[in-house]
């Protein structure tokens, strides 16, 4: 069984992740975690909000070879952020496929690759931005 961790901001939203379930669902010998911060607050800068920030919770979600799992993590700039709760689920989970998609500034990618190799050295990485 191939083990996927997948880490984006997005998957706080449902509709976000549907087709990561539908893979599991299509392909029995994958097993797929997505990681995605507790709370996040998209367009800080309120350009397109009218004003307001759009604050999003998530909701952690479990099935058998998939799940979603939320993690506290730091705002630190604009659209950046950083999570000691990725080493765990690196660890925890022991990936074969890491997977991170982000936006521009990369702090999680950096720590998502330092904890890729220090505990699961053998999993391949992937990014997209």
């Amino acid at each position: 069984m191939k083990k996927l961790l997948i880490i984006s901001q997005v998957f706080w939203q449902k509709h976000t992740w549907n087709r990561w379930e539908l893979l599991t669902d299509l392909y029995p010998d994958i097993d797929i975690t997505l990681l995605a911060p507790k709370i996040w607050t998209d367009l800080d800068g309120k350009n397109y909000t009218f004003g307001n920030a759009i604050i999003g919770r998530g909701e952690a979600y479990e099935k058998e070879r998939f799940r979603v799992r939320l993690i506290d993590m730091r705002k630190i700039y604009y659209f950046d952020w950083l999570s000691f709760n990725i080493f765990n689920e690196i660890r925890k989970c022991q990936p074969d496929l890491v997977y991170y998609i982000g936006h521009e500034m990369q702090d999680p990618l950096i720590e998502t690759i330092f904890a890729s190799k220090l505990f699961a050295p053998n999993a391949k990485i992937a990014a997209f931005s």
